[in-house]
């Protein structure tokens, strides 16, 4: 998947399928709409697909303080979104200029006279242009001047619910990791810089991976102890994940990884972790020993969860690296 940063790199003179949104979570609907939209592109054999997304959020912008904490970073989003089979990714800087051009003037100058677009894939909720006035409904009346079709795609269900970015959002707020990794198709990521620590793991014989705080627009599942899968360049391995709140700097989450087998020196590695499964609240403990007692019950815990997910032939989450 080739990304592009501006509307002017995009090479001209191609025929596009194109689909335009956040794209936040890349979950099941939006892969639904990403699907169609290859579908399309093979059937009308066009030159490329071309998905296009906005950053920072819409919501970022005209409403701060109403903008939802982000399920995936961007560069999150660009890993999932390479992953579905998309020919091209625009990210569009979005700011109050985007948010005041009409819908129109949006599909006409930037989707068919720069980015060539001869086919739009929507989704059920598709809205674009000042005032979200630019519905699925009138971009195919539009369509119709501009030379270019409309598919609309439906919704997308998990049981029983739409699947949406603000429903995995309440979802991981409660902690339901089961919930989240079923309406994305994979579980919660989290990626982060592994950080000089303070060494309080590795003398309590419990080393730990201490990722860089993640960005201040991703959400995380509450506080507490997880069993995940780790992974870098030249390695893996399952492991816990502590979220708490740092020491000094309140509000501020750090998040904390002990591989369960192996001991390796990961400093300034980027860590690929996937929340798979709560173990825990936070903690308060009297002192080290009792801290020593429950990371050591954690460390049980997980390995019985594993153990029990490949007796079952690994069918079921969580299973161990391969």
């Amino acid at each position: 998947m080739r990304v592009y940063r501006r509307l002017e790199d995009l090479p001209r003179d191609r025929r596009r399928a194109v689909t335009v949104g956040v794209f936040d979570g890349v979950h099941r609907g939006h892969r639904r709409i990403l699907a169609a939209l290859l579908g399309a592109a093979r059937r009308r054999r066009l030159d490329a697909s071309c998905a296009i997304t906005f950053w920072p959020h819409p919501m970022a912008v005209l409403r701060p303080e109403r903008a939802p904490g982000l399920l995936l970073t961007l560069e999150e989003r660009i890993a999932a979104l390479a992953d579905t089979g998309l020919d091209e990714l625009l990210i569009l800087p979005f700011d109050r200029e985007v948010a005041a051009t009409d819908y129109a003037d949006f599909a006409r100058d930037a989707l068919v006279g720069a980015a060539g677009m001869v086919q739009l894939v929507a989704g059920y909720d598709f809205h674009l242009g000042r005032g979200r006035a630019g519905s699925a409904e009138a971009m195919a009346a539009l369509g119709e001047s501009l030379g270019y079709r409309v598919d609309v795609v439906t919704p997308c269900y998990a049981d029983g619910r739409i699947v949406s970015s603000s429903r995995i959002r309440e979802d991981l707020a409660a902690g339901d990791l089961g919930a989240v990794a079923h309406a994305l198709r994979r579980p919660f990521p989290l990626t982060g810089v592994v950080e000089r620590g303070a060494g309080r793991g590795r003398a309590l014989g419990f080393p730990t991976a201490n990722l860089a705080p993640p960005p201040p627009e991703k959400l995380l599942p509450p506080r507490g102890v997880y069993l995940v899968r780790a992974r870098w360049e030249g390695g893996a391995a399952d492991g816990l994940l502590n979220l708490g709140e740092a020491p000094t700097v309140r509000g501020t989450f750090l998040p904390e990884v002990h591989l369960l087998d192996g001991d390796w020196d990961l400093r300034g590695r980027t860590l690929h972790v996937e929340v798979l499964e709560r173990l825990r609240d936070e903690q308060r403990f009297a002192g080290l020993e009792a801290l020593t007692a429950a990371i050591a019950a954690d460390v049980a815990e997980a390995r019985r969860r594993l153990a029990l997910a490949g007796s079952r032939g690994g069918g079921s989450r969580p299973r161990p690296l391969e």
